[in-house]
């Protein structure tokens, strides 16, 4: 059912990733267009918060914290060049997030470290997302280096991300959302 809920929900937000892309595809600092595509899934466990909760958790109302994370399924997508054709290929993608809580599932994060490693490319994004009733908005820069490229690439990205708290420990106090959010989504770079 996962694997079904997770391919469902990864073509949706591929073609939402590809939707954003078009509506921001006019942006000053695109120079032609969607340049890398990935989709994602991953567990976000909180590492800390502002409360000093155990185990840490994201509250209910207010509070802050950081959180790490490590893809479960992630795919990508290059454009190539004029040398090779457009590649695809499986990825992973590790990082961490410090959080604001506005109320569970709204709010911000920044300081989104992200590391890219495929055999198409390997690189690194730094994000921010802000959250509204679970859906997140995702803004950034990725760097990333191929087998075709000469020198690393900077290129901004757009994106789209949806949290789920069916992570929910019973070790949470009743003024605790959760202690980690499930997330899938897709980032499209734009160079």
């Amino acid at each position: 059912m996962l694997r079904r809920i997770t391919a469902v929900g990864g073509a949706l937000l591929f073609g939402a990733a590809f939707s954003v892309s078009g509506a921001v595809g006019a942006r000053a600092d695109v120079d032609h267009g969607i340049s890398d595509v990935v989709a994602l899934a991953f567990t976000a466990r909180i590492t800390s918060d502002s409360d000093a909760d155990t185990p840490p958790a994201v509250d209910l109302l207010g509070g802050s914290g950081s959180s790490s994370f490590a893809t479960v399924v992630c795919g990508m997508w290059s454009d190539g060049d004029p040398v090779t054709p457009a590649e695809a290929a499986l990825c992973s993608a590790s990082g961490g997030v410090s959080f604001a809580n506005t109320v569970c599932g709204t709010g911000s994060a920044s300081g989104i470290s992200v590391t890219l490693s495929s055999p198409v490319e390997s690189g690194s994004a730094n994000l921010g997302v802000t959250f509204v009733a679970t859906i997140g908005v995702v803004t950034g820069t990725m760097t990333t280096t191929g087998p075709d490229d000469a020198a690393s690439e900077t290129e901004p990205v757009d994106g789209l991300l949806v949290l789920s708290t069916s992570q929910r420990s019973t070790a949470l106090d009743a003024a605790d959302c959760t202690d980690a959010f499930s997330v899938i989504g897709g980032l499209v770079a734009l160079g």
